[in-house]
């Protein structure tokens, strides 16, 4: 399908840039791009599973049970340096990785045990699936043959997401993104609200292009296609509109310039200002 934007789409761009920019200088943030330009971070496979492992704590919001950051240097240890060759050697099963959680880290369960199961499964799963690639060459030439163009693009995620257990298609992009792929956001509540509500004043044919369509897949496909016409990345669309919504400048040169929202609340009501107020300019052009 043609998707029909107009000239709202750039107009767009400019006020979200500069939104961004206002944020910044609020904060007092130096070097910004650096906050929404990506870099390479995946140099082994090894780097892949470990990020696969991060994301994976983000399923259903159980972060603050697993607490990766705090628990990553024993972690290294019990998944072999994230290595996902050697994961595999050792276990046979995500209840044997389970079971080297439970004594390293069992004390601290109280309610999260399941949990905790759950996230030694899906561990396994993804070391299953990276097994297959001998290193990040081979692993990089399989991501290299999903680039041809947006449908093939959307076709990475989506096998993701079938692969490796606990991945959904959120989930399968936030991985992809965090790992320097720049040609796929994360379709998470901030994008499907600001695609959903300014979609159609940049998008002339917006309600066909959604049209019986998941809020995931369109606003994905919506964000990769934009940020094609404007010649920029999809991944630095997607942080401009995270941080626009978060307020959360996490590069750690920033973290001690400003206060650490962290508040849903206060995420949502950045992002309907957001929204209300590109909606506004619009209609005082016309």
């Amino acid at each position: 399908m043609n998707y029909q934007f107009n000239e709202n789409l750039n107009i767009m761009y400019q006020f979200s840039k500069k939104r961004l920019e206002n944020l910044a200088d609020k904060y007092k943030i130096n070097n910004l791009y650096k906050n929404y330009l990506a870099t390479p971070k995946i140099e082994t496979l090894n780097d892949m599973m470990r990020q696969c492992t991060i994301s994976l704590q983000n399923r259903q919001r159980v972060t603050n049970s697993i607490k990766f950051d705090k628990k990553e240097t024993v972690l290294k240890i019990i998944l072999h340096n994230f290595d996902p060759h050697n994961i595999c050697k050792e276990y046979s099963s995500g209840n044997e990785i389970f079971q080297k959680f439970e004594l390293a880290f069992g004390d601290t369960f109280n309610n999260s045990q399941n949990t905790w199961k759950k996230y030694a499964d899906y561990i396994y799963s993804a070391a299953i699936f990276l097994h297959q690639f001998d290193d990040l060459n081979a692993f990089k030439d399989f991501i290299e043959s999903f680039s041809a163009n947006t449908y093939t693009k959307i076709a990475l995620p989506l096998l993701l997401a079938e692969e490796i257990e606990g991945f959904g298609f959120a989930l399968a992009c936030d991985c992809l993104k965090e790992s320097g792929l720049i040609d796929c956001p994360k379709p998470d509540v901030h994008i499907i609200e600001i695609i959903k509500k300014m979609g159609k004043h940049i998008l002339d044919n917006f309600d066909e292009v959604t049209k019986q369509k998941k809020e995931q897949y369109y606003a994905y496909r919506i964000v990769i296609e934009m940020a094609n016409r404007i010649g920029r990345t999809a991944y630095e669309l997607d942080k401009i509109f995270w941080l626009i919504c978060t307020e959360n400048f996490y590069r750690k040169e920033d973290q001690s310039l400003q206060k650490q929202p962290g508040n849903k609340k206060r995420a949502d009501k950045n992002r309907e200002d957001f929204i209300e107020e590109f909606i506004n300019s619009i209609q005082q052009i016309k």
